[in-house]
């Protein structure tokens, strides 16, 4: 990667360079004197992937310094070196473009790992125009697990498939997705965006976004409810409409409530994921559910009913579960409550933590198959167990057992 490094300090460049060095990355490191005023020329002349400029004793001006700065439209991505950071200065820092805010002194480790993130962005296969797919989570009754099911598929198609993802927490009142990746506190969420909708486009988005693994970037959720109001159906409209033109696929978290901001998100969806379990409650509350998207002309081919944490040998049969449906599942995720568990208290990916469950084999199917395009039916290697284990069953009742 070409890196510029932009200092008045000759101490703070040598440092920078001896701490890539001494990391033994390959990285090919042009040194500028000056401040954030050489960053225009720096960018236009020298062409870098990255800029690091040293930016100390931050003014009141700093961020309109930086927008005016133009450093959202800049082809380098850029991180700066401060030696006061406030809440406030990162979270304008990062609207006006910037990629990452590092304290000084800085350490190698946190240097790296900001680079590091960085190389991923750019390795990150690019959006084809029009190719994005804008996935919908939603389930009829709570605790059903779709938050689980979303921020995990999204982490296997950024991680396993290398794409570009994106993921909306819209649950405006007590959404917390980013939980289920990260213990990273977000610095925006998505009333910060709804505020500043205005300004919206793909570099604001962008630099909006929280980071939660290689290719995965996470809007989080307001921060509480009241703040949630703020959001409103245009606002929804919009930022989908944004994130579809650069990431390869947008992944949606609405939660169970339906109202005119979640009619927006499944409006732009070219899937719907209708996430249940298989009890006579939530089976009942689902075909409520099948029946408001048919009010809301909604294409069969657009809805995929999911069931999660199916275990064997219930008293309800899947063939049942579709008959009531009306509908046969797209997706069938067994249940393993150790791993996944595990998994949401740790806040853990469950295809980082426990590769071997069967929840991550099904994910990373789920994610192989919207990437190769096809259909989106039950898991064949799912579907073979079930035929085997009902085989099984049927031999033991005839056989008295």
């Amino acid at each position: 990667m070409k890196i510029a490094i932009i200092s008045s300090n000759t101490n703070t460049i040598d440092g920078i360079r001896y701490m890539l060095q001494a990391g033994g990355d390959q990285h090919n490191v042009t040194m500028h004197e000056g401040g954030l005023e050489q960053l225009e020329r720096v960018a236009k002349w020298t062409r870098p992937d990255l800029i690091i400029v040293d930016y100390r004793n931050v003014t009141d001006d700093g961020i309109s310094r930086l927008e005016n700065a133009d450093v959202a439209h800049l082809d380098a991505k850029l991180i700066i070196l401060c030696e006061s950071v406030s809440p406030e200065f990162v979270i304008g820092a990062m609207r006006a473009g910037v990629k990452d805010v590092l304290q000084l002194p800085v350490t190698a480790d946190t240097l790296r790992a900001a680079i590091g993130r960085i190389e991923h962005t750019l390795a990150r296969k690019p959006s084809k125009h029009g190719d994005c797919q804008v996935l919908s989570f939603i389930s009829a009754k709570s605790g059903a697990g779709t938050t689980f099911l979303a921020t995990n598929l999204a982490y296997m198609l950024a991680v396993e498939q290398n794409r570009k993802v994106a993921l909306l927490d819209l649950n405006r009142q007590f959404g917390d997705a980013l939980m289920f990746l990260s213990d990273q506190t977000p610095a925006t969420t998505l009333t910060d965006v709804a505020r500043n909708i205005q300004r919206l486009d793909a570099a604001f988005l962008t630099a909006s976004m929280t980071q939660a693994g290689p290719g995965l970037d996470v809007l989080a959720a307001p921060n509480n409810p009241v703040e949630g109001m703020e959001v409103r159906p245009e606002h929804i409209d919009r930022i989908v409409g944004v994130a579809r033109e650069q990431y390869d696929f947008v992944v949606l978290d609405v939660g169970c409530n339906f109202d005119a901001q979640t009619i927006k998100a499944l409006d732009q969806s070219d899937s719907i994921y209708a996430v249940m379990q298989v009890s006579l409650p939530v089976i009942r509350d689902a075909r409520r559910l099948l029946d408001v998207f048919h009010t809301l002309d909604y294409p069969p081919s657009k809805i995929h009913p999911v069931v999660n944490r199916y275990a064997k040998g219930g008293d309800i049969q899947l063939s049942d579960l579709e008959k009531s449906l009306g509908m046969k599942l797209a997706r069938i995720v067994p249940n393993h409550y150790d791993a996944v568990t595990a998994s949401i208290n740790q806040g853990v990916p469950i295809g980082l933590l426990s590769k071997a469950s069967p929840v991550a084999k099904a994910l990373a199917q789920w994610s192989a198959s919207l990437v190769q395009g096809e259909k989106q039916e039950e898991i064949p290697w799912f579907r073979r167990m079930l035929k085997r284990y009902e085989s099984e069953r049927d031999t033991s009742a005839r056989s008295g057992r």
